[in-house]
């Protein structure tokens, strides 16, 4: 017994000699890129599903008076033998992108159809998703087929808002804002003080955020945050819109205060004034290098002349109906997208083509009033840009 496990051991040895000498490769040879090759390849070993995919893949430039035919074939062959694989879907929708000027009506409707379901995994989807729709047009797809998550999402109703499809833009604005608070409400018990701080929304904030916030400061509360988070500019929004919205409780971010550019002065200051942390206060009085008060009566965010492209706004009193002249600047073929915030609640939104008036609602004593452009970048990546002609009373 001893002799034959001696025996046995020494052939393990032997094998293992062997494997560490000439050890199998875990990845599969890369095929060759030439059409003829593939296709001689493919005749020899007709269950080879990866050279029938890469055939799809190089047909199209074949030289071959058949080659749209081949395309079809060589892509039916791979599907029949890879039929759960994303490879063979993946190859044939190259081909078709960078020939689909060439592609017939059917054959560009069958690669979509082909190509669509792909876009439900995520890295894929931002992989193909602009390039598809640069072809297409087709938004309606990418609201099909997109996987779901905030980010995807975000992309969709972006891409709704620079191309002119308006009402998808708001129906999509308002899944994004239902998503995140859902998204937001699953991870915040396991988040970490500084990373409810790093997993709020890029601001600026409006009514449709205040939920999260509200639950991300009854959390903080409960976890207060004792570092800085190192997103000031979050911080800065969240702090303002708690402010001016009397949300609470805001004791558990009253480290803020204390730790010395985790938020800008005037934040600190606020915050610390809020609280009753009069030491404190006096102290960033004190050393501040901005002024500590928030400026009434002036445009915030405006270039020259009050034009803007992203967001402005202005605190100022009002003594009942009001409204706000908006001119379109700079445009391609879409019309900026604006929306007038009241005290961050939307009142009023639609296309500007040349001027528009929004009729904003009765209000007296100071208020905010906010001006977003949706699409301040057009397909080109040039600025809409908009003029804000009046606010009267």
């Amino acid at each position: 017994m001893r002799s034959a496990l001696i025996a046995l051991g020494a052939a393990m040895l032997a094998l293992l000699g062997v494997y560490l000498a000439a050890r199998p490769s875990s990845e599969p040879a890369p095929l060759p890129a030439d059409p003829f090759a593939l296709a001689r390849r493919l005749r020899v070993h007709p269950a080879d599903w990866r050279a029938a995919a890469a055939l799809s893949e190089h047909a199209l430039d074949a030289p071959v008076p058949n080659r749209f035919a081949l395309w079809r074939a060589s892509h039916d062959a791979a599907m029949r033998l890879a039929p759960t694989r994303q490879a063979p879907r993946m190859e044939l929708a190259r081909a078709a992108l960078f020939h689909w000027t060439e592609l017939s009506p059917a054959d560009r409707r069958a690669a979509i159809d082909l190509i669509a379901p792909l876009l439900r995994d995520s890295p894929t989807f931002f992989r193909m998703a602009k390039p598809l729709f640069d072809l297409t047009g087709d938004l309606q797809m990418l609201r099909r087929f997109n996987p779901g998550t905030e980010q995807t999402l975000e992309f969709v109703r972006n891409t709704a808002a620079t191309y002119g499809f308006f009402q998808d833009y708001r129906e999509l604005r308002a899944e994004v804002a239902r998503k995140r608070i859902a998204d937001f409400r699953a991870r915040l018990p396991q988040l970490s003080p500084a990373e409810i701080i790093n997993e709020l929304p890029q601001p600026p904030y409006s009514t449709d955020d205040e939920p999260l916030l509200r639950e991300a400061l009854a959390e903080l509360h409960r976890r207060p945050l004792i570092e800085d988070p190192h997103r000031g500019f979050v911080v800065d929004a969240l702090v303002d819109y708690a402010l001016r919205h009397h949300l609470e409780p805001l004791d558990g971010i009253d480290s803020i205060v204390r730790i010395r550019g985790s938020a800008g002065d005037r934040t600190r200051y606020r915050l610390a004034e809020a609280l009753r942390m009069e030491a404190a206060a006096y102290d960033i009085r004190i050393s501040a290098k901005e002024p500590l008060t928030e400026p009434r009566g002036k445009w915030q965010g405006t270039g020259d002349g009050d034009t803007l492209s992203l967001r402005a706004w202005i605190d100022r009193e009002l003594s009942g109906p009001a409204s706000i002249v908006i001119e379109k600047v700079a445009s391609d073929e879409v019309p900026p997208y604006v929306e007038i915030y009241l005290d961050d609640a939307r009142v009023g939104e639609g296309e500007v083509d040349v001027r528009r008036t929004f009729a904003i609602p009765p209000a007296t004593g100071l208020h905010r009033v906010e001006v977003r452009v949706a699409n301040g970048a057009t397909r080109n990546a040039a600025r809409r840009i908009v003029h804000i002609v009046s606010l009267s009373p």
